[in-house]
């Protein structure tokens, strides 16, 4: 609960938001006044003016578009495809709600077939697995406890645990070393003889009697009965991806976007794949949602991977879409972090006029060289709310940073 609370107390806290912001975009223009259609041409020279002065703008890609005009404000190189570093992870993240829609639930369930008798459970316990990228093996003992409730204290038959994948992820191939190692993904996407240990350590902590050679691989069997259930909002999981710019949760998410966006995977007895397959939908997403079709490089859903490539403008297209659609508006601005007070992007402009008036993705990432990017929403100054990209490569991220706060600042003034 606390959880859930602290994930939304920067929306709550922002002052950029207003009670219009998430309507529908297709009933916008019947509520605009004559003001709510004009573009600030003022800003406009001034990031014009600002760009060009700046020695770095070979490195920059710039996209801003009022969101409240629907009109373009400006754009600089907005379509050179660029590495957006972690912005990604809103790509993903607004693809996967697009798919799975906020109302998902990631369901991991407990199913026992038999009779209990004295303590003695005659049949076979069933743990039905999900693609949950929280779920860890402490939490285990919510489901050995369910057991117990029920008072079974031993097993006679066999302990099963019944996957939806086959798939262990792997680094992509151009991560670096040690970005997202194995054991920092939730106990679901680890190798079958991690998880069959941690499922038998669990019962034996709370003192649930079965032979370790009884558990193993299987599926519910018919007549089972489900025992207990435990349900993951997708919320949740995107929560981790955008405050805290999390690369598993967003991996995570990725996986289940193959799952999900292929149905027949889950039957066919091959079911590895499931990385590429949620890649092969974001780049559908981008191509059929966004109706995109310049040559961005999408290679994973976190942006760790150098070679990804988008533009600007792309970046902008995904917020326009979340803005239109307002389920997805309102988890975006319940997630996004703010500018110095929460999340990814609580050390960026603490001393900045623009501390708490910025909300965005940011992305970092030191190699091949340094990129920095920042992607997100602003009040501007004439009360209209815009949507804005800033990408940065090529060049230190100590002088990057500094040209991200300048423009957000421009903006705002």
């Amino acid at each position: 609960m606390f959880h859930r609370l602290f994930l939304y107390l920067p929306a709550l806290l922002l002052t950029l938001t207003s009670c219009s912001s998430g309507k529908n975009q297709h009933n916008k223009n019947n509520l605009q006044s004559p003001a709510d259609t004009v573009v600030d041409e003022a800003l406009r020279q001034q990031l014009a003016d600002y760009v060009e002065q700046k020695r770095q703008a070979d490195h920059l890609g710039l996209y801003i578009y009022d969101l409240t005009a629907d009109k373009p404000v400006f754009g600089y190189r907005e379509q050179a495809p660029m590495p957006p570093a972690s912005c990604m992870k809103l790509i993903s993240g607004v693809a996967a709600l697009h798919l799975l829609t906020d109302k998902y639930l990631y369901r991991t369930t407990l199913y026992v077939k038999g009779r209990i008798r004295n303590g003695v459970l005659q049949g076979d316990v069933v743990l039905q697995g999900s693609l949950d990228p929280q779920l860890y093996a402490p939490d285990l003992a919510m489901f050995t406890n369910a057991l117990k409730r029920h008072c079974i204290l031993e097993v006679e038959g066999n302990v099963l645990f019944s996957p939806v994948h086959d798939e262990v992820p792997t680094p992509e191939q151009h991560w670096g070393p040690g970005d997202v190692v194995l054991p920092q993904y939730g106990l679901f996407y680890q190798p079958r003889p991690i998880i069959l240990r941690q499922l038998h350590n669990a019962l034996q902590r709370a003192g649930i009697r079965v032979s370790a050679e009884r558990v193993g691989i299987g599926t519910v069997p018919h007549g089972a009965r489900r025992l207990f259930r435990f349900n993951r909002q997708v919320g949740l999981v995107l929560g981790r991806a955008w405050h805290n710019s999390s690369n598993t949760q967003s991996s995570g998410l990725l996986y289940t976007l193959g799952l999900e966006s292929s149905p027949s995977a889950s039957a066919s007895p091959d079911r590895h794949d499931l990385r590429q397959r949620g890649v092969d939908y974001i780049h559908r997403f981008v191509r059929e949602q966004l109706d995109s079709t310049g040559t961005n490089v999408i290679h994973d859903a976190c942006g760790l991977c150098s070679e990804n490539r988008v533009t600007a403008e792309l970046l902008v297209k995904t917020l326009r879409y979340a803005y239109q659609r307002p389920q997805i508006f309102r988890m975006m601005r319940a997630h996004l972090p703010i500018s110095g007070t929460s999340g990814s992007f609580l050390h960026m402009m603490e001393r900045s006029t623009a501390r708490g008036k910025i909300q965005a993705k940011t992305g970092t990432l030191t190699r091949p060289y340094g990129i920095s990017t920042l992607s997100g929403f602003c009040r501007g100054r004439n009360g209209h709310l815009l949507a804005f990209a800033i990408l940065n490569s090529q060049m230190s991220i100590l002088d990057a940073r500094p040209i991200q706060q300048r423009l957000c600042e421009i903006m705002i003034q």
